[in-house]
């Protein structure tokens, strides 16, 4: 099954583990990863027929509810829909595995107390769904789950339920932000892409980390996405530096604490160097063939700094850019085969909302400090905006201000005024005590709202650079 075909599986899938994970506390990428390992990616026989996405045998069902499996002549359950495979695993994972105490939000700790059902070589089984869940991402389902939990006022675990598949939940808003956008080439539209994030082939046996970019043959000179970025490492000496050749590595520090990367491989030259800050628009090397490579290409790798697990993950650059061709309001197209690569990430998205500053949508010291509270309950209270949280891998992307809507849940259970100054005072009065909402505020049995990796996943901040400045110092930006 190609890239394509195997993000367009997990797409399908992600609102019911998304479901699951708000319902029963399951953590929504370990649901993916079991339904990719125990499917083949839906190629087994009683998933096509039976609707059985994670190999459950009969156990106390009936055997008339049952089917005969052909690979092994055993009887395994059969559902209806898809629907009622993934709710019955959630409760058979629930009844008979020991996962209480862990947060749906550690996907490691959970898959570990679950795996000697699965296979008898239980550690191997870890290993296997740990490694799909981070070759492909899945943990941002985890992310975006757990914020629309928090969003709703919904404790995860609890049995409440709601529909995300309705396609007027798909979208996401994105605040509009001051600062500049800009794509890694000029013109990107006019090259097409060679090799897809996560294909697999004879040089990338655990999946492609990047976008392969060909230049046919051309050295276009490639430029940094965003404002205030970090040059963390640049090489330009010529050697293979493991496959990547000629490479650069822009890492962004935004000051919602969130962090992400920008790697440049197999350019001809680089025109920076290590501790450089780089804005967008501005050059840092040209498009070349170093290192392992077969012709002109730039490989673009994005990578985020995912705080619950202190790693940094790879997602797919598309989505990324995606989100850079929507902030800049030009229609900006990736080419796969005669289609825009863009388009599936592109339709999730929308702009909304008022411009907030340098800063990623409300990142609460800055409301704290200013007079944004008005549109923080706003956006609190809006059922619009409930409905518009993405369920698609837009990883980088996720909705702000989970400490003040854990204030703001814990007040409205103490009968207490919900107003905006009442709910400043109160984060102000957490923050002074350095409570997050990892602590008793919320009171959360099976699951602390946790603002630090609510931010990790943020949107883009940009500094407040007039684009007089930017283009005075020669810069390509939108």
């Amino acid at each position: 099954m190609s890239a394509t075909s195997n993000q367009n599986f997990i797409e399908a899938f992600a609102p019911l583990a998304m479901e699951q994970m708000i319902k029963y506390g399951v953590p929504a990428s370990v649901t993916l990863a079991q339904m990719i390992e125990e499917t083949g990616w839906g190629k087994s026989t009683i998933c096509q027929r039976d609707n059985n996405f994670f190999g459950i045998k009969q156990g106390s069902w009936n055997a008339a509810k049952c089917a005969v499996n052909p690979a092994d002549g055993l009887l395994y359950r059969k559902y209806a829909t898809p629907a009622d495979c993934f709710d019955d695993h959630s409760r058979v994972v629930l009844n008979y595995h020991k996962t209480d105490g862990v947060s749906p939000r550690d996907y490691a700790g959970f898959i570990s107390r679950i795996a000697g059902n699965y296979a008898r070589d239980g550690k191997q089984y870890t290993n296997n769904i740990i490694s799909l869940i981070q070759q492909h991402g899945l943990d941002a389902y985890d992310e975006v789950a757990s914020n629309i939990a928090a969003q709703r006022g919904i404790q995860m675990g609890t049995g409440k339920t709601v529909d995300l598949t309705n396609p007027a939940q798909q979208k996401y808003m994105l605040h509009p932000l001051e600062g500049h956008w800009c794509m890694p080439l000029e013109n990107i539209g006019q090259y097409r892409i060679s090799t897809l994030f996560g294909e697999t082939d004879g040089l990338h046996l655990k999946g492609h980390k990047g976008l392969d970019i060909a230049a046919g043959g051309n050295h276009p000179p490639a430029f940094a996405t965003e404002d205030n970025g970090k040059v963390i490492k640049a090489d330009g000496s010529g050697q293979k530096n493991g496959g990547m050749g000629n490479y650069v590595i822009v890492e962004y520090n935004r000051a919602d604490g969130s962090k992400f990367r920008c790697t440049y491989m197999h350019l001809q030259s680089v025109n920076v160097k290590s501790g450089d800050t780089v804005n967008a628009g501005q050059q840092v090397g040209i498009v070349g063939s170093t290192g392992r490579s077969t012709g002109s290409h730039l490989h673009f790798q994005t990578d985020y700094y995912n705080l619950s697990t202190q790693k940094w993950s790879h997602f797919d650059p598309a989505q990324y850019l995606a989100e850079l061709s929507i902030r800049s309001d030009k229609q900006e197209q990736l080419n796969y085969q005669g289609q825009n690569l863009l388009a599936n990430y592109t339709s999730k998205m929308a702009m909304g909302g008022q411009t907030v500053g340098n800063n990623t949508g409300f990142n609460l010291a800055d409301v704290v400090n200013g007079n944004k509270w008005d549109k923080l309950m706003e956006m609190m209270q809006s059922d619009d905006n409930s409905e518009g949280m993405g369920i698609s891998a837009i990883i980088g992307q996720l909705f702000h201000g989970a400490l003040a809507i854990a204030v703001s849940l814990d007040m409205a259970a103490a009968g207490k005024p919900l107003d905006s100054d009442s709910i400043k005072e109160e984060v102000e009065k957490a923050q002074d005590k350095g409570i997050t909402t990892d602590d008793t505020l919320c009171h959360r049995d099976r699951e602390a709202l946790d603002a630090e990796s609510a931010k990790a996943e943020a949107q883009m901040t940009f500094d407040r650079e007039s684009p007089e400045q930017q283009q005075s110092q020669g810069l390509r930006q939108a």
